[in-house]
């Protein structure tokens, strides 16, 4: 039986991350090619599985699976699958293959995209035809999520605990400085008992059972914040200069606990990609006063200028 293979359709921004979190997360090789992602030789069900279950929602930022188990460079080999007997669909790409495909089998097959028992996935790339016939079940359709978070700032943190593997307790205290409206202190709201949220700023979050909104800039908070420490994680997605944001977090080490855990998202304040790790370089200089086992990592939540930052209190 012919293996199957993968072409995985994603946008050009997330390919290389992609790739690297299919490789290094889920241990599987995988490739770029003609700008896809090429997985070879795999269970079409286990990775659909592994797609829909993955921790971080990677199926947010796929937008189409073609699947095969044959190639030619002959358009006509691929009418001769045996499409008798069912109904079917067709995914192709680019779109002139799959209308070309619709029109040249729709009078001699029942063709139906919402009741089909298999699917035709067909793409054409570097003069190649990459096809196969399959059934309903083993179909990608990205999943309707009917959560619906604060802001696009919910997945940072969301991927940070995944990615940076970290363990989240029910008894630890969180402080979240630059809160507004609220994403981060969302997604921790019924994961610990103790949230301190720390912005002039509105929360957006209707229910606020369990969390302390310190109405104030940092600066002016740090007596209430030492009355509910001492905390084991201190959280940061501020739209500011992370070298700024950097001397603050080394002042309010003085209230987390001993090993407690960072993650801040750093704001690439410049295009110029030299002067963006020299901005990275100059951040994790002034943090190592206070942190230790410092990681930097671009998440698929993080946009294009932005990185993610994780360490350790000493």
């Amino acid at each position: 039986m012919p293996s199957n293979n993968v072409y995985i359709e994603i946008p050009k921004s997330h390919l290389i991350r992609l790739k690297n979190y299919i490789s290094d997360i889920w241990k599987i090789d995988c490739t770029i090619s003609n700008d896809y992602i090429l997985i070879k030789d795999v269970d079409l069900s286990s990775l659909l599985k592994r797609i829909y279950n993955d921790e971080i929602k990677l199926w947010r930022y796929i937008t189409r699976i073609y699947p095969y188990n044959s190639e030619t460079k002959n358009y006509e080999e691929i009418l001769t699958l045996q499409f008798q007997d069912k109904i079917f669909r067709v995914v192709g790409h680019p779109k002139e293959i799959e209308d070309k495909l619709l029109d040249d089998l729709d009078d001699k097959y029942e063709l139906n995209p919402k009741t089909f028992t298999h699917y035709l996935s067909t793409i054409f790339l570097a003069q190649n035809y990459f096809y196969g016939l399959y059934p309903s079940h083993l179909y990608y359709k990205r999943p309707v999520d009917s959560f619906d978070p604060i802001s696009r700032a919910y997945y940072k943190i969301y991927e940070s605990i995944s990615i940076f593997n970290i363990s989240i307790k029910k008894d630890w205290k969180v402080l979240d400085i630059g809160s507004s409206p609220g994403g981060w202190v969302q997604y921790f709201r019924n994961r610990v008992n103790s949230i301190i949220a720390v912005d002039p700023a509105e929360l957006k979050l209707k229910d606020l059972s369990g969390i302390v909104h310190l109405q104030k800039k940092v600066e002016e908070s740090l007596e209430e914040i030492k009355k509910y420490g001492k905390y084991n994680i201190l959280t940061c997605d501020m739209n500011q200069d992370p070298r700024e944001i950097a001397q603050t977090i080394n002042s309010l080490s003085q209230f987390m606990k001993s090993d407690a855990i960072l993650i801040l998202t750093l704001k690439m304040i410049f295009k110029n990609k030299q002067n963006q790790e020299s901005l990275v370089n100059d951040t994790v200089q002034i943090l190592s006063k206070e942190i230790k086992n410092m990681k930097v990592k671009r998440l698929f939540a993080n946009s294009k200028y932005e990185k993610q930052l994780f360490g350790v209190f000493l």
